[in-house]
This record gives C-alpha cells, structure tokens and sequence, in this order.
C-alpha cells in the first residue's frame, strides 16, 4: 500500500500552493500529520489534518469504525466555535481552546486526491495549535521543574478543567443542541458501540476472573453498559475523555496555562457526562497517582489537579445525592463508580502492565465494582453504604454533594 498522497491533497484545496506533511505521535484513532506551506498564499502557513480510514488506525483494516466519526467531531467543534450554539457559553467560565475546523471531505481516496485507492475515507483539516503535550505529561515536567508551573498553579489549571467539564456536561449546553434538530440527530448516532464493547467491556471478564464473585461483578458491568437499570440525564459528552483529551503548550517552548479539548469524534449529544466522561477519565488519573507513589512532588501535584477538578466539578454541577435507591443523583454515583472501576482494570492491563502497581490498580476498579454492585439498592445498603469512607482520595464521591 502506497502512503497516501497528503500534499497532493492539500495542493487541490489549496491552489498554488505546495507542502510537506510529517505524522503526529498519538493517534490511535486516526492519522494525524501536521502540513506545512512551503509556497503559495492560498490557506494558513501550517494546519493539522487527520485521516480517518473505515477502520481503528492502531489495530488495521479487521476493526471497522466509520469514517462517519469525523462528521461527529466537526459538528461538536462547529458549536464552540465563534458563531457556534454553544460559543457564548464558553465565555462564562474559564478560557480554553478547541482547534478550529477549516474544512472535512470525505468521499472515496481517489476522487480526495490521496490514492488510487477506492477505500471509503474522511479528512478534517484543522488549526495548528502548536506543539501540545497533554495534562500528566504537563505535570509530570512541572514536577521536574517547578517554574513551569508552581504547586497552586496546577490546583488551578485542575479547577479551570472541572469547571469547563461541568459546562461541557451541564443541562443547559445539552438543552441548546437539543433546540438545533439537524445538529441534534448527527450528535444522536453512536458510532462507536462495538468498539467500546469489544476493547472496554468484554475484556473484563477474564481480567477480573481471578477474584471472589468475578461472575456476578462482569455481568452487573455488561448490564450498566448494554441495559442499564436507570435512566440518566443525556449530556454532551467525549465518549473517551482522557489526559489526551486535555492539551496544554509544550513547557520546553512556552508555557501556557490555557487548556485545549481535542479529539471529540466519540462524541454523543445523549452520552454520560459524570458517570461517563469523568468516570473515565478519573481512571487514568488514579492509575497515574499510584504509579507515582514513589515519587512524592509528582504524586502530590497529580493529587492536587485532581482535588481541584473535581472539587470544581461539584460546585458547578451541584449533583446532590441522597441516600435512597430511587434518587436519581445516587444513581448517577452509583453508575460513576462501575464505569470507574471497570476502566480502572483496563488501564492497568492495557497501558500500566509493566508498572510494579498494576495489581493495585485492578484492585482498586474491583472496590469499585464491588460496591457499584448490581443495583441501586445495594448500593446504598448498610454494609456496603459504610465501606464507601474507603474511597482512597474521596475522588469520585468528591464530584458530588453528599446528603
């Protein structure tokens, strides 16, 4: 297979103009290359543009997931950007970033000007923000160097994020997609049901296979995720939010305490916001913490970010959760706790197997199955309601108001 042609591409949309295009580091989804002109005058001097193939790019051809995500990605970046639904609401709380969308076609490769090929593909072409690193990577070099960003610093920066998720995931954001009908029905279709399935839910079955109820814990997961019993509130959501989600400047060239969002083509206008988005992305932040036990500045500041997140999180959100099963805020907790523990599991497995705390963290996602057990009612049963103190850190009862 030939490599495709980018710069043949961009010379079509760009007249007069040539380029060279080098591959971004990353992208497990996509292709992502950063172009940049080396003559003409047409377009800006540098973009980034991703390629979506009809398949995950990391695992090839035999995991299909349609090109259709790009579409989902350039809606979501379209409602935030200037003239956007939702551009006023980012300019209430603290400032950040999104890339701008300049331009997405998708068609077959030959008629895109990329290959001979036939092959089904998507291009979204977007701003260049910069070289980025993304959020631990950040903390991890202001815990080598504390001018980068001073302990106080990164408690903000952790605030600022908690608030814009909670925007992000708040009733009103939702409310104002749900009044555009067009931008609505794109934001309704879930592209990436198998995928999930098949990389975050099924594979916990052998994970967990080993521990004490293993059975019954893997089939109340597969239930939270294919039939739940409750219903939850719909928010915009990433649908896979992790510290790549959250950019910030590369410190080595400036230091830029303004975050950036990318990455949204799991993006869903009916997805789960705390017991989805936060609940995931909770998970990466507490493998990273106990990977980091032994070295004490970044354990500290990786805590601090977090305590600031979610703290924030809460006060914005002002979920409050009261002891009772048919409650739907305890719910929402109780559902925030399977998902946690589940891509606790994962995360060790998949990306911390090598840590010398990989058993800890898939102790700490089976805590967590435990006591999401199979019901609301379990839940918040006395034995299980008195082990929830447990929680090391308080990190997902934190997002909450507990009554």
């Amino acid at each position: 297979m030939t490599n495709p042609d980018y710069s043949g591409y961009l010379e079509s949309v760009y007249p007069g103009t040539t380029w060279e295009t080098k591959r971004l580091t990353g992208g497990v989804v996509n292709s992502t290359h950063r172009a940049t002109k080396l003559s003409g005058d047409a377009g800006p001097t540098s973009l980034v543009l991703k390629h979506a193939h009809p398949y995950v790019e990391s695992a090839g051809p035999m995991l299909h997931f349609s090109t259709g995500r790009q579409a989902v990605e350039a809606a979501i970046l379209r409602l935030w950007d200037r003239g956007g639904l939702l551009f006023d609401s980012r300019q209430t709380g603290p400032a950040w970033n999104t890339p701008r969308l300049l331009r997405h076609d998708y068609g077959k490769e030959s008629v895109l000007k990329i290959s001979d090929s036939n092959q089904e593909a998507s291009i979204l072409l977007l701003s260049d923000l910069g070289r980025l690193v993304n959020i631990v990577d950040f903390i991890k070099a202001a815990a080598k160097d504390s001018s980068i960003a001073s302990a106080d610093q990164v408690s903000k920066l952790g605030h600022n994020t908690g608030s814009i998720m909670a925007l992000v995931h708040s009733p009103e954001t939702a409310q104002k997609i749900q009044a555009d009908p067009q931008t609505y029905e794109k934001l309704s279709q879930s592209v990436s049901t198998n995928i999930v399935w098949e990389f975050a839910v099924f594979p916990i079955k052998n994970r967990i296979k080993d521990h004490y109820n293993a059975e019954n814990l893997y089939n109340a997961t597969v239930e939270e995720y294919k039939n739940p019993k409750y219903t939850y509130r719909p928010a915009l959501s990433f649908g896979d939010f992790h510290p790549g989600s959250i950019l910030l400047a590369d410190p080595a060239l400036e230091v830029n305490l303004t975050p950036i969002l990318v990455d949204w083509e799991f993006g869903s206008a009916k997805g789960r916001g705390v017991n989805g988005d936060i609940a995931q992305f909770l998970s990466s932040m507490r493998c990273e913490i106990i990977d980091a036990k032994d070295d004490l500045v970044l354990h500290q500041l990786l805590l601090l970010y977090v305590e600031g997140f979610c703290s924030a999180y809460r006060d914005a959100a002002q979920l409050r959760v009261k002891r009772d099963p048919q409650d739907s805020n305890l719910q929402l907790l109780r559902s925030t706790f399977s998902l946690h523990g589940r891509e606790n599991i994962n995360l060790a497995h998949d990306i911390y197997q090598a840590s010398s705390r990989s058993k800890e963290m898939v102790d700490a996602g089976v805590w967590f199955l435990e006591r999401a057990g199979d019901s609301a009612e379990h839940f918040v049963s006395d034995p299980n309601w008195g082990e929830l103190h447990k929680e090391c850190h308080g990190l997902l009862q934190s997002l909450f108001f507990l009554e």
